[in-house]
């Protein structure tokens, strides 16, 4: 997680994942390590303030992410879907599932339909750590924050990070 991070050990091990930023009027420029720089301005496009969660907080929403991919925009003929969902409870309880369709259009339709198998159990925030505890008493820890919209940038409970995905409430 973000807090167990040794940047000087992390930087050595992997200096091409590290770069530099500077503040440039209402936004940032990023340089990789190689040179390469990007100008980024807070909220626009996919740069954002994230916000972490309080100590304890508990969410009672559910969350959805919608992926997917296939060669029909190439003018191909395979689709693919996949949904994943968290659903967080206001006494500290998940659940999470999904699932996966895909299909081709070859003159005989064709769509497979697969569901997550179901997981749940226990939930703990705690600024950015998300940590799930299932009902074998597991636990894992993702990076966790909200998402942010206006200006200046004010938390947007709508949306969430949740290790490297984005996911939109139902609400």
């Amino acid at each position: 997680m973000i807090e167990d991070v040794d940047l000087a050990p992390e930087r050595t091990a992997k200096p091409r994942s590290f770069g530099r930023w500077k503040r440039a009027g209402g936004g940032f420029v990023l340089t990789d390590s190689r040179g390469a720089s990007n100008d980024d301005k807070l909220g626009d496009g996919s740069f954002f303030r994230a916000f972490p969660a309080a100590a304890s907080e508990n969410v009672a929403r559910s969350y959805r992410r919608l992926s997917g991919g296939g060669t029909s925009a190439l003018g191909g003929n395979v689709t693919i879907a996949v949904e994943s969902r968290y659903d967080f409870k206001a006494d500290g309880r998940y659940g999470r599932g999904g699932s996966v369709n895909s299909g081709a259009s070859t003159g005989i339709g064709t769509t497979i339909g697969r569901r997550r198998a179901p997981e749940g159990g226990q939930y703990r925030l705690d600024r950015h750590t998300l940590t799930l505890t299932d009902a074998d008493r597991r636990s894992r820890r993702l990076f966790f924050a909200y998402g942010s919209q206006k200006e200046p940038p004010e938390v947007e409970r709508d949306m969430i990070f949740v290790g490297d995905s984005v996911f939109s409430s139902d609400d």
